[in-house]
């Protein structure tokens, strides 16, 4: 999934582009829960049951509004999402 985004920020126009990916669930993927990034403690991966997607605090926002009207399932392309603030 690619999002663009259109905002203002300190009075100036910014455009930034994210990209998503979406995992396949591997048996050879060793990603413990509170596994430490490159932040150090400040930041930890966890993983999160798509089906309980909604019970969490997800950044971005609009991901989760986003996948009631496109389940994840369904998504078999490249998505493309224009957000203009």
């Amino acid at each position: 999934m690619v999002q663009e985004r259109f905002y203002n920020f300190c009075n100036q126009r910014h455009h930034e582009i994210v990209f998503f990916y979406l995992m396949k669930d591997c048996d050879n993927i060793d990603i413990q829960n509170n596994t430490f990034t490159d932040q150090g403690t400040d930041e930890t991966l966890h993983w999160l049951p798509i089906s309980h997607l909604s019970e969490f605090p997800v950044v971005p926002e609009f991901l989760l509004e986003y996948f009631k009207i496109k389940p994840l399932n369904t998504i078999k392309t490249i998505e493309h999402i224009i957000i203009k603030e």
